[in-house]
């Protein structure tokens, strides 16, 4: 039985007064929940210099008639006081209403939206789209919203927020702030979902990167450069963090010429991914403008001599944003619906924004809150280990400078190489030659090709002969040695490994009782367990992730100095990733917090792994189904070994 409205609202605002005021205020703030609820709603409009606030409806009343009569008004604002309505009209624009306080005027351009005359309306639409540059989904929207109808209060502010939501707005926004303090502090990262999809595109249903690259990348780029071929271009940069999407930049980058402004800005004021970006557009147009090449050396030459042991270098300071503002995406849950690579795309262009902004202030270097900084990191890695069941050839352990830096570097050698016989310069020759030279010894690389937004790429590269007879010949090898584990991981991360191999690695494992005596030392049979864990995970070898959590299991009991609780948490959510069925992953997740939670555990690791427990049932809700048995007994353990101390 449903109750009457009148029942459903005082319940409705009942349950509002118990409620956290920043939660209520987001839910009252929700037209929907309004309307169903019939809650009252009476914001007002802020200002400042000078500080005063009116009454949305009344505001929005007077300029309503304002426009319509064509004559001033004067109301008065929160405080009492007067403020005159009024209309200034520019040649070849749409009315402008201004708010008049003492000798302070505000103009309101896009207040003009609420004018009953349609050809004025979409004056304000045009004007507002070539200051933003509003995507095409948010301009034929409003568009059809603006032919229809004077826009409502409701509409107003919605078509406010969009335009303010655009990353034109939020760059000036955010520069604002930072030029009172380069303190990287959550508000940093807007809360608007429109902002991000205005960056980095809407998300069209893609399964990976080089699929979003084709379709919805390609779009933004469009938007963008229609927009502006100067700042268009700057601003789609921010997309650079996958070859996939420069490669669907370049084809609109054909008549960038070398005494192009971006050249100069992107060194000096670009982020790092944004300055890879722009030199293999650079290699892309380097045939047919061959000028070009000076421009290329001066930007590899700056690539190259990046110093990532640097505590404030570009690499560094940008994993760090990196982390930071991925770790808050996860904690708003926004894209939760999406696949990690979107949540990560939108994460690494803000990021790379941030950056823009700091080094355009004069600044070099980034302040954090330490304890809130830490949070972040550990947000992120959790994050990133229950995104593996969706997306499963990279692991959080592969974020680090190094692996950063060399897989940068081959991105740039890949683009020079295909151009390398086009090349007229001896300086620039030299230099692509010191590239591929300095690729080609990268240990690093050659042990990782999938990057953060590979995941859910299938490699299709055949292995080579050699790596084949070593992994074929798992099924007569009496035991698990070093050798073997090291060449099924290489497998996994370059070629992508059929699970027959890591199948039959788990049957030697099996066959020899779980043994890792050809592992040298404990810090082999660690390394080894991890190394498993991830070729479980990439494979989806359900019987090799079943035998790391049996070795898991016994080493942590049998060797208690190799696994810390934490250790073992991170390795079998790891191993737990060779299940992508949302359900069998919840059930090994569940067993492992649960086992953990009922061994021998100091308070510290009790306190660590509650924490960990509670942020990953954040991060996934419905863990609470397998892991509230482990909640409870930590909860217990924690209360009793507290109070014990306490007495």
């Amino acid at each position: 039985m449903t109750n009457p409205p009148g029942v459903r609202s005082a319940l409705a605002r009942a349950a509002l007064a118990l409620t956290p005021p920043s939660i209520r205020d987001r839910l009252v703030a929700m037209p929907t929940v309004r309307q169903e609820y019939l809650l009252p709603f009476d914001p007002v409009v802020s200002f400042h210099a000078p500080d005063f606030s009116i009454q949305r409806k009344i505001l929005f009343g007077a300029v309503r008639d304002v426009l319509t009569t064509g004559r001033d008004l004067s109301i008065r604002d929160a405080q009492n006081e007067p403020i005159a309505v009024t209309l200034t009209i520019e040649a070849g624009g749409p009315p402008i209403p201004v708010l008049v306080r003492g000798p302070t005027e505000i103009p309101l351009p896009y207040l003009a939206a609420l004018s009953p005359d349609a050809e004025t309306r979409q004056a304000v639409l045009r004007s507002a789209a070539r200051a933003f540059c509003l995507n095409r989904h948010a301009e034929n929207r409003w568009r059809d919203v603006l032919a229809d109808h004077s826009l409502t209060d409701e509409e107003m502010t919605g078509f406010y927020d969009e335009c303010m939501n655009a990353p034109i707005a939020v760059v000036d926004t955010i520069r604002k702030r930072m030029e009172q303090s380069n303190l990287i502090e959550p508000e940093l990262v807007p809360e608007s979902e429109a902002y991000f999809t205005a960056l980095i595109g809407t998300f069209d249903g893609s399964k990976n990167v080089d699929d979003y690259a084709t379709r919805e990348g390609a779009e933004v780029f469009r938007d963008w450069l229609d927009w502006s071929q100067e700042e268009g271009l700057a601003y789609s940069l921010l997309l650079a963090a996958h070859p996939a999407l420069t490669a669907r930049l370049a084809p609109y980058c054909q008549s960038v010429t070398s005494d192009h402004s971006l050249w100069p800005w992107v060194q000096n004021v670009g982020d790092r991914l944004s300055q890879v970006g722009a030199i293999e557009v650079g290699f892309s147009v380097v045939e047919s403008q061959p000028d070009m090449e000076p421009v290329l050396a001066s930007m590899l030459k700056q690539l190259l001599a990046d110093d990532s042991t640097e505590e404030a270098g570009e690499l560094q300071i940008y994993r760090s944003l990196y982390m930071y503002v991925d770790a808050e995406l996860s904690r708003s849950r926004r894209f939760a619906e999406a696949p990690p690579f979107y949540r990560r795309l939108a994460a690494s262009s803000h990021a790379s924004l941030l950056w823009r902004v700091l080094r355009s202030s004069g600044s070099n270097a980034v302040r954090w809150d330490q304890r809130e900084f830490a949070s972040a990191v550990r947000r992120f890695y959790l994050q990133s280990l229950v995104d593996l069941r969706i997306e499963s050839r990279w692991t959080p352990d592969q974020c680090t400078i190094d692996v950063m830096r060399d897989q940068l570097l081959h991105r740039v050698a890949m683009a020079a190489e295909r151009r390398h016989e086009h090349l007229q310069t001896d300086e620039l020759r030299r230099l692509v030659a010191e590239l591929i030279s300095r690729v080609t010894d990268s240990a690093a690389l050659r042990a990782q090709k999938a990057g953060p937004f590979d995941g859910a790429i299938d490699d299709t590269d055949e292995l080579p002969h050699n790596l084949c007879e070593l992994l074929d010949g798992f099924d007569s090898a009496e035991a698990v040695n070093e050798q073997q584990v090291t060449a099924l991981l290489f497998a996994s991360r370059w070629f992508g490994l059929e699970v027959k191999y890591a199948d039959a690695v788990a049957g030697r494992l099996v066959a020899s009782d779980y043994s890792l005596s050809m592992m040298e030392g404990l810090e082999g049979r660690s390394a080894a367990i991890n190394a498993l864990a991830t070729v479980a995970a990439a494979t989806r070898s359900h019987a090799l992730g079943d035998a790391v959590a049996v070795l898991l299991r016994r080493y942590r009991r049998g060797v208690p100095n190799l696994f810390s609780c934490q250790e073992t948490m991170m390795v079998g959510l790891v191993a737990a990733a060779s299940r992508s069925d949302k359900g069998e992953w919840m059930t090994l997740v569940g067993g492992l917090l649960t086992e953990l939670a009922l061994s021998d555990l100091t308070l510290d690791e009790a306190d660590e792994l509650h924490a960990d427990l509670r942020e990953l049932c954040d991060i996934v809700p419905d863990l609470w189904m397998t892991c509230g048995g482990a909640d409870a007994a930590l909860s217990a353990f924690r209360r009793g070994t507290t109070g014990a101390r306490d007495k």
